[in-house]
C-alpha cells in the first residue's frame, strides 16, 4: 500500500486496522526485485562497453 494511501486512511479514520492483499504485497515484491535487476543490467552493459 503506498504512503500516501496509508495516510490518508489514518487521517480519515484515525487508528483502523490496515489488511493489504498479498497479491498488491507480491506485486510490490516483484516491482522491487525487477528495478535492481535493471540496475545491475545497465551497470553491466556499460562496463561490457568500456572494456
Amino acid at each position: 500500500m503506498s504512503k500516501s494511501i496509508k495516510l490518508a486512511v489514518l487521517k480519515a479514520l484515525g487508528d483502523p486496522l490496515i489488511i493489504a492483499d498479498r497479491f498488491y504485497f507480491m506485486r510490490q515484491v516483484y516491482w522491487a526485485l525487477d528495478d535492481v535487476r535493471r540496475e545491475v543490467q545497465y551497470d553491466l552493459s556499460k562496463k561490457s562497453a568500456s572494456v
